[in-house]
């Protein structure tokens, strides 16, 4: 048997040990339905189920090449984006009616692709609908016009609430299952621990944080507000695996390494994978439905790491040696794993790296994202040209017409195949219980009702997520006693439209939120004619000597004049952008302009940008890590709402402001520790011999939250009286902030206990420990010779006087006793199961599949029969208590009991099957 075959079997047997509970109800069912719908696949339907295509506009008429790729090629899944011009967000018609419009054309023709007759029902395999929306606008948010705006992961991730997390996947979901998209290319849980200004590779706000357990709950509990927004339509894509916020390079632009080892990246980049890949059965909502492969180098995995070591995208030892891992094993059964885009440029110069790109080996690129164990290979950007139906479309129509052929002439191809293919299905029957045409389609009249209506959510979540980075706010308000007014003219600096390719904000945007919110129309604190912008470009030429003289007078002019300069920052990115570091040289170069002035710098990016000479110069130094409208209104609130305290925490470090992120999660020395006894409950006295529970109050960091799950408390316990210490029964973690453990006291007195987290102390906790009436043992010390014992009087015993004699008390009849079970119990039970399983293999004659197939069913009998067992034993299906048999009659259920229980999944699947 070949590794891969091992691989599976192995993948199986551990998910069936946990199927009964964490399946639900109709598992077997649906495994039938998905049996029943591959039996009738033709070879051309399977292979198009694994391919993710792009397209160009919004047409999706036959003659278009999106119609012929799902009519003819039947390909599975669909990605839809703004740079396509598919998604219109300035259309005539509103961008959410004009998505859903789009997403119900497309399930149309995958209708008319694949529809058939199954139990009378009409049924068809509907398409995956992906997208990208992580947040915070352009770039990596496709839907904005009419649609809520979500605030990006950093935001959240400095909100430190899981709550906040859930609502903002919530919005997310809600809007993405109304215009009929059900696959979220996101959440990046990648950890970025190392972050790296104006470096190649930094995913900057995109990240939640540089925490890893922050980012793992965080994480989490976005996924699992994306699956109730949904209501479970939705499926999400978790990405980069195994994580690159460490690594040096862009992974879509240039294949990147993490050169550590298994156990440094379990402790950080891992830990978010393993987390929302963890099944639970009281978290079902959390745990994602797919991982997205990076295509980086990662030596853990790998064992030879150079320039020519194929990404883990194409690498089937190193992608198996990651899902055997048995954080991922299981999940991994089930679990779909989707290739980042097989057409990024991270590839493209992986097989040509030497400029300029001609080489393109498109289908050997496909081949081999496949066999590595990628299930759906998202053929995006799939060529070296710019049009799509001229250099795309050729590229990816040869790939699958290989693919088919490969099928049908390549045995280890087509089991590798129709294995994704089965996990296809599995994934869109989660989605669609009811594979119906009626059941995929979205209501249009409820469309506009369902979206773009949240937008106080986010706006409050934004408010929470303003951060005063420098100085402390006790300075600030000594530093600032005022806000600006009417008499006070301010000057806004911004990069908007000068530090990207395209594009983000139109100019004058923060000037337009600032007289909106504060102008005439507002509040009244600032007058319109005393409030000007000059772009980071302007500034740039104004340093270099490169504007005219008038122009120069006017920059100069605005400068000397303005009482406060707003300094807007976006990305920085020297290499590509010169003018992101206008700002920067303005403080070096030219800041006896700015000595007399109130100078605010407010990152509406990375907030890691400036370094502590730069920060040192400003007068307050605020982020909001995002450029979306809540964002812009919050940046500017603490300026002229002087009352306001930014609640934020940065995430990250950042070394201009010498903010350390580990010791920012650390314990804050000067709290006290609030601690608590649970039992005996207050006011009920202690008695020795049983135990005693303690627990600390929520224990907050130095940023004023709760610490992370896993900060080591140790607690302690001495006798006041006498210098005895006690141990606990366990040093604990916290969990949601509070630890807690037990004592066992056996020495009466009072005891004192104490807890200490990091450097941070408790109040001690005082309990008087009584004796027992009835003494429990202790161990008694051999005795010694000692000298001559002096003599003592024997006491008398006194005289013994009457008693009543007490009345009995009427005894209730005693319940039948259980047995207790042995092996020979076992055995019989095991010689059931054996038999129930081979009788109920045996009535499938006939209607026998493939082998993973027989041995789902197989492994479902074992585990119906040990749970049968392990019921018998407890006593809860018993007979021995139910009705009181015993003996032989009593070994006679156990067998019969467990043969039924092992037969029952095969007789299901032959009932359901036969005519």
């Amino acid at each position: 048997m070949s590794s891969r075959k091992v691989s599976i079997l192995f993948r199986i047997i551990l998910l069936s040990t946990i199927v009964t509970i964490l399946l639900p109800d109709g598992a077997c069912a649906q495994g039938d339905l998905i049996d029943e719908i591959m039996s009738r696949m033709t070879p051309e339907e399977r292979v198009g189920q694994l391919f993710m295509v792009d397209f160009a506009s919004e047409d999706t008429s036959p003659e278009s090449g999106i119609a012929q790729l799902i009519l003819e090629y039947k390909v599975g899944a669909v990605f839809i984006s703004e740079a396509r011009g598919n998604i219109i967000n300035a259309g005539e018609v509103p961008a959410p009616l004009q998505v859903s419009r789009l997403t119900s054309r497309l399930q149309n023709l995958a209708s008319l692709a694949n529809s058939r007759t199954i139990d009378g029902q009409e049924l068809f395999v509907p398409l995956f609908i992906a997208i990208e929306q992580e947040g915070n606008g352009y770039p990596h948010s496709h839907l904005r016009t009419g649609f809520t705006s979500p605030l990006s992961n950093m935001a959240l991730g400095t909100t430190w609430s899981d709550q906040h997390a859930q609502t903002s996947g919530a919005i997310v979901g809600q809007e993405l299952a109304a215009v009929g998209v059900n696959m979220l290319l996101g959440p990046l849980v990648d950890v970025l621990d190392n972050p790296r200004s104006g470096g190649r590779g930094d995913i900057g706000i995109r990240a939640f944080g540089g925490n890893p357990y922050w980012v793992a709950k965080l994480g989490r509990a976005y996924i699992r507000g994306v699956h109730q927004g949904g209501a479970q339509r939705v499926m999400t894509v978790a990405r980069h695996f195994p994580g690159h916020g460490g690594s040096g390079r862009d992974p879509e632009s240039e294949v990147a390494t993490i050169d550590k080892s298994l156990e440094e990246m379990r402790a950080l980049e891992l830990l978010p994978f393993a987390a929302v890949t963890r099944l639970s059965a009281s978290d079902p909502l959390g745990t994602t439905d797919a991982l997205m492969i990076s295509h980086i180098r990662c030596a853990a995995f790998q064992e030879r790491i150079g320039p020519f070591t194929d990404p883990l995208t194409l690498d089937t030892q190193g992608l198996g040696a990651a899902m055997s891992l048995p954080e991922f094993a299981v999940w991994s059964s089930s679990g779909l794993l989707v290739a980042d885009f097989l057409g990024a440029d991270a590839i493209k110069r992986h097989f040509d790296p030497a400029p300029p790109l001609d080489i393109f080996p498109y289908r050997q690129i496909a081949y081999e994202a496949l066999m590595a164990g990628n299930d759906i290979l998202p053929v995006v950007q799939f060529s070296l040209g710019e049009d799509w139906m001229q250099d795309d479309f050729p590229n990816i129509v040869n790939t699958i017409e290989y693919f088919q052929g490969l099928y049908d002439t390549n045995p280890q191809f087509r089991d590798r195949v129709d294995e994704s293919v089965r996990k296809v299905l599995l994934a869109k029957m989660r989605l669609y219980p009811i594979l119906a045409l009626s059941e995929v389609l979205v209501a249009e009249g409820q469309v506009l009702n369902l979206v773009g209506g949240r937008g106080e959510e986010v706006r409050a979540m934004a408010e929470d997520a303003a951060t005063l980075l420098y100085p402390s706010y006790e300075e600030l308000r000594a530093r600032l006693a005022g806000s600006p007014t009417a008499n006070d003219d301010i000057l806004i600096m911004e990069c908007f439209e000068d530090c990207h390719a395209t594009p983000v904000l139109s100019r004058d945007a923060i000037q337009n939120t600032l007289l909106r919110l504060y102008g005439p129309q507002g509040t009244g604190q600032v007058s319109p004619g005393r409030v000007s912008t000059l772009s980071f470009a302007q500034i740039s030429d104004w340093i270099e000597g490169n504007l005219t003289a008038s122009d120069t007078e006017l920059v100069e002019g605005l400068i000397q004049d303005a009482e406060w300069v707003i300094f807007a920052l976006s990305d920085f990115n020297p290499d590509d952008f010169p003018v992101s570091a206008a700002i920067k040289n303005l403080l070096e170069e030219r800041y006896h302009y700015l000595s007399d002035k109130k100078v605010i710098a407010i990152a509406y990016d990375a907030p890691y940008h400036l370094d502590s000479a730069e920060v040192s110069k400003l007068t307050a130094y605020f982020s909001v890590y995002g450029k979306v409208a809540p964002c812009l209104e919050a940046s500017l609130r603490p300026l002229f709402e002087p009352e306001l305290v930014p609640p934020g925490a940065a995430p990250v470090s950042i070394e201009g402001i010498n903010y350390d992120l580990t010791t920012a999660l650390q314990p804050e020395p000067a709290q006290v520790i609030a601690l608590e006894k649970v039992s005996p409950p207050e006011g009920a006295l202690y008695v020795g011999g049983e135990p005693l529970v303690v627990r600390t109050g929520i224990i907050l960091d130095r940023n004023g939250h709760p610490v992370f799950d896993g900060t080591t408390v140790e607690f302690s316990g001495h006798y006041l009286e006498e210098d005895i210490y006690v141990a606990p029964q366990v040093v604990t973690n916290t969990i949601n902030g509070v630890a807690g453990a037990s004592f066992w006291l056996a020495v009466p007195g009072l005891v004192e206990v104490t807890a200490l987290s990091g450097e941070a102390a408790s109040e001690s906790l005082r309990v008087r420990v009584l004796m027992p009436a009835t003494p429990f043992p202790t161990f008694t010390p051999t005795p010694t010779a000692t000298a001559t014992p002096t003599p003592t009087s024997t006491p008398i015993p006194p005289t013994p006087t009457a008693t009543p004699t007490p009345r009995p008390t009427p005894v209730p009849p005693a319940r039948p006793q259980v047995p207790p079970v042995d092996w020979f119990d076992f055995l019989l039970a095991g010689g059931g199961i054996l038999l129930g399983t081979v009788l109920g293999f045996q009535a499938r004659r006939g209607q026998r599949k493939d082998w993973l197939r027989e041995v789902q069913v197989v492994l479902y009998s074992v585990a119906l029969g040990l749970t049968g067992y392990i019921l018998y034993g407890l006593g809860l299906l018993n007979p021995a208590r139910l009705l009181g048999w015993e003996g032989g009659i009593l070994k006679g259920f156990l067998l019969l009991f467990s043969v039924v229980l092992a037969f029952l999944p095969s007789g299901v699947v032959w009932l359901r099957r036969s005519p």
